[in-house]
């Protein structure tokens, strides 16, 4: 049996000791996000009792996942990914994370996916642990916000000709 592999031995499945990373869950050793904010927990009590420091612009964007493709882009290293344009299934976004790929591509302007289904591949790669990118069918603020919203963390956006569609899309991206 391998690191990141399970077992079935007799109806009892075995798993590594430390499985955090291994089966992609988290980069944390505890996956609990207020855990990694010391700045954001909570006192002892009820889940709605107020936080003991309020959170601050700094301590909220922290709690923002970084986008380790862009990073690494950045730096000039060489990124691996791949497309999804034919099967509906978010087990392909899983697959591509278990496969080692750097981010997946949604394609959306030459498939027939509801929202719907985008939603589950971009949930499907963000808990795989790589960055899901979608290509929307056309330069459309609802389009493009609902994407965003469902935790994408790229857009592509076909036929943008002018400097003034480029202005209207990236303002479209950031929230009032």
């Amino acid at each position: 049996m391998g690191q990141g592999e399970f077992a079935a031995s007799r109806g009892v499945i075995a798993a590594p000791a430390d499985r955090t990373r291994k089966i992609g869950i988290a980069k944390w050793p505890k996956s609990d996000i207020l855990e990694a904010n010391p700045s954001l927990r909570r006192s002892g009590g009820p889940s709605f009792a107020k936080p003991e420091i309020q959170p601050t612009a700094n301590s909220l964007a922290n709690l923002m996942r970084t986008n380790p493709v862009k990073q690494a882009l950045k730096a000039g290293r060489t990124v691996i990914g791949s497309e999804i344009s034919r099967l509906r299934s978010p087990d392909i976004a899983r697959l591509y994370a278990r496969a080692g790929f750097d981010f997946v591509f949604i394609d959306m302007e030459h498939s027939a996916y509801s929202m719907e289904s985008v939603a589950d591949m971009i949930t499907a790669a963000r808990t795989g642990g790589i960055v899901p990118i979608v290509r929307v069918p056309q330069a459309d603020y609802t389009l493009i916000s609902r994407v965003l919203d469902q935790g994408a963390m790229g857009i592509m956006v076909p036929r943008v000709n002018t400097p003034e569609q480029v202005r209207d899309i990236i303002s479209w991206m950031r929230y009032p």
